[in-house]
């Protein structure tokens, strides 16, 4: 029985030229290890055993094949099981056994081979399996596998006359056809080929099990993707079985008349076989032959499309040596040209520095300086003869105020302010503070919403001055603009980040900076800029209530999460959250959790600005709504109660408060690191009133400052 997989196994490892995998399922494991120790074929083989006790056995024949090599290792592995036991050998083809295991009958069954496979990575890709027992078990719980490798496949088969009537050879030819294999070699029980089938239906196969005169029969179905090694190994099945039938009809002592009837039947025999197999092999050549012209046409297309390209690139080779030629040349005569350039530079250096070193040089450097200094005394002399003037006019009488007289007839001027300080009256001090001095025109820019920038086209020479307040004009209305005398009012959050070139259109405006910082910035680009810093006028002192929390969320990056992570050192605290954010902004919800540990209480836009200055005023601490000021009216008028305002460490509040001593500052973006520890609260909240109502007294001195830099 072993012979015809014997011969297989060698036939196949010379075919695919490689290392067989092979696995074998059922009887006769230790017979077969026994007959493929003289091939000489390099093998991997899984043996599957359904039954423990043979293991045993089979580990004692092996080891009869060359004791030497033999390697006995334990190893729980799940094995194919159908009796309820198991046992399994692992065997490599260096002539000696890797895997042997046993175990008590009693384990439970395990199932199916594609399941067992999962526990052997080495025979994911197997070329044979050989089939003894429960063929059609077997073949079900291998469908994964042989799906996947289409590997040849040697079954163990029984005639219709078995005794065992549970197996129907056509089922498992059935399952074959289905899976694709559509070439079989039909072996009988002592390994000679009894027909070759090529595309069978499935009466070939029942017409063939009814005629054969023995119980047991193998199939080898081949392997559906090595289509041309099929016809090989078909091939030399024959001349095996030609060999071996001429020489059981040599071993024959009879007469010479029954010889030669014997010896015209076996080659009858051979030459129908041979018939099958050289049609079919007619067949596969004449398509194959197909496909080689095919392939020829594809490859002369290819070819031409090839020498296309080699054409085209040739060209474009030759278009890159004579670009690479003129940039070559380009840059031979740009290096002359610097060369030149250099000569020249170095001339006209000489020439500078001997200007420089000259007598008349150095007397008009004298004559400049001295020019500044005359146009310096004749600009203080101007304005103190204005003062004078002006002293003189109101007879002396009020010397500390701002020298622009009250007239009767106030000076006109244009006041254009941002559309959204309609809501907060932000600037409301200034405007208040500009009316006592000048006829004002109030505008509201609403370009921030996409409308169009308010038209300026009827202020004449009639108008002594026009004010921006956070709203420069756009070029073309600067452009058009009549009255000259020009005043910007930018705050800090919108400008604190302009480039140079944005404020270089400035350089023919006055400038008002309630931010020092922007100051020092315009400033030092040669900008006529004043700072002024303002102070509220400071309330009656409120202590509030301890470690109470009044936060107004205005932008989204300072939520409720930020002023949990900055106090997450205090406990105790609760927070009162006003909602109304600022355009474009969105509000962040507290989590109910938080809700709970901080006793949050929510309040939406109030139509008096007294009733949201109460609910300040019972709160010990303030948190200032923004990550930068313009001038931070907001936080300004909570210090100016005397509460601990906790801030971003940015302009203006930075301006302000003293961390620590007049609040504290915090850095948004490295928030882990400036968690606040409140301690000392009322000291600072005094600190806090005190420094706000001596600011107060210098905004009070100081703002005339404005009125002047408007008029000189």
């Amino acid at each position: 029985m072993e012979k015809a997989i014997t011969r297989i196994t060698k036939n196949l490892g010379c075919l695919l030229n490689k290392r067989l995998k092979v696995i074998y399922i059922g009887d006769n494991i230790s017979d077969f290890l026994a007959a493929i120790d003289s091939v000489d074929v390099e093998l991997s083989i899984l043996c599957v055993k359904e039954d423990g006790t043979y293991a045993t056995y089979l580990q004692k024949d092996a080891a009869e094949i060359n004791s030497s090599k033999i390697k006995d290792e334990t190893e729980k592995s799940n094995l194919l099981d159908f009796s309820g036991t198991k046992a399994k050998v692992h065997a490599d083809r260096n002539k000696s056994l890797k895997k042997i295991h046993s175990e008590d009958p009693e384990v439970v069954n395990f199932g199916k081979l594609d399941e067992i496979l999962l526990n052997f990575d080495e025979f994911s890709e197997v070329d044979l399996i050989k089939i003894n027992s429960f063929e059609k078990k077997v073949l079900e719980g291998s469908s994964l596998t042989i799906s996947k490798n289409l590997p040849y496949i040697f079954i163990n088969a029984k005639s219709l006359e078995s005794e065992e009537n549970d197996y129907i050879p056509k089922d498992i030819t059935n399952y074959l056809l289905s899976l694709g294999y559509d070439q079989f070699i039909v072996y009988d029980n002592v390994g000679l080929i009894r027909d070759i089938l090529h595309s069978p239906e499935e009466q070939e196969f029942i017409k063939l099990f009814s005629k054969v005169d023995f119980n047991q029969f193998d199939i080898l179905a081949l392997s559906p993707k090595h289509k041309s090694i099929n016809l090989q190994c078909i091939a030399n099945e024959l001349l095996e079985y030609s060999k071996i039938l001429h020489e059981r009809l040599c071993s024959i002592e009879s007469g010479e008349i029954t010889k030669k009837t014997l010896n015209h039947e076996v080659e009858s025999r051979i030459t129908e076989l041979c018939e099958k197999t050289s049609n079919e092999f007619l067949k596969h050549l004449d398509s194959l032959t197909k496909k080689i012209i095919q392939l020829e046409k594809d490859l002369f297309t290819k070819d031409s499309l090839i020498d296309s390209l080699h054409k085209e690139i040739e060209k474009k080779n030759k278009d890159i040596l004579e670009i690479t030629s003129a940039l070559e040349s380009t840059k031979n005569e740009i290096q002359k040209k610097e060369r030149e350039h250099k000569i020249e530079l170095d001339f006209l250096r000489n020439e500078i520095q001997k200007i420089y070193n000259s007598k008349t040089w150095r007397y008009r450097e004298k004559i400049l300086n001295l020019r500044k200094t005359v146009l310096k005394s004749l600009l203080l002399l101007k304005r103190t003869s204005k003062k004078v003037k002006s002293y003189l006019k109101k007879g002396l009488k009020d010397n500390f105020k701002v020298f622009f007289l009250k007239q009767t007839s106030k000076p006109k001027i244009v006041y254009i302010d941002h559309g959204y300080h309609k809501n907060t009256n932000s600037n409301k001090f200034l405007q208040d503070f500009l009316s006592e001095y000048f006829e004002i025109t109030y505008i509201l820019d609403h370009s921030w919403e996409g409308k169009a920038y308010p038209d300026l086209t009827f202020v004449d020479k009639s108008y002594y001055a026009v004010i921006f307040f956070q709203s420069p004009p756009p070029d073309d209305v600067d452009k058009n603009l009549k009255c000259k005398n020009k005043i910007f009012i930018p705050m800090f959050d919108g400008y604190g980040s302009m480039d140079d070139n944005f404020w270089y259109k400035f350089r023919n405006y006055k400038i008002v900076n309630f931010s020092k910082t922007l100051h020092k910035r315009v400033s030092d680009l040669g900008l006529d800029s004043i700072y002024v810093q303002y102070f509220p006028k400071p309330g009656e002192f409120a202590k509030g209530e301890e470690n109470t929390v009044f936060f107004w969320q205005r932008h989204s990056n300072i939520n409720i999460n930020t002023v949990i992570e900055i106090l997450k050192k205090n406990k105790g605290i609760k927070i009162h959250i006003h909602k109304k954010t600022d355009p474009n902004h969105s509000f962040v919800e507290p989590t109910p959790d938080q809700i709970s540990e901080y006793q949050i209480t929510m309040s939406d836009w109030f139509e008096k600005k007294e009733d949201v200055l109460k609910i300040i005023s019972s709160k010990q601490i303030y948190i200032a709504p923004r990550d930068s000021e313009g001038i931070g009216l907001s936080f300004l008028e909570a210090m100016s109660m005397g509460k601990v305002v906790i801030a971003c460490d940015k302009p203006t509040m930075n301006e302000y408060i003293k961390h620590g001593e007049t609040g504290f500052l915090f850095n948004l973006h490295n928030l882990s690191n400036s968690d606040i520890v409140l301690t000392n609260l009322e000291q600072i909240q005094r600190n806090t009133y005190n420094y706000i109502t001596k600011g107060h007294e210098e905004w009070l001195m100081n703002r005339k400052k404005i009125v002047e830099h408007i008029n000189y």
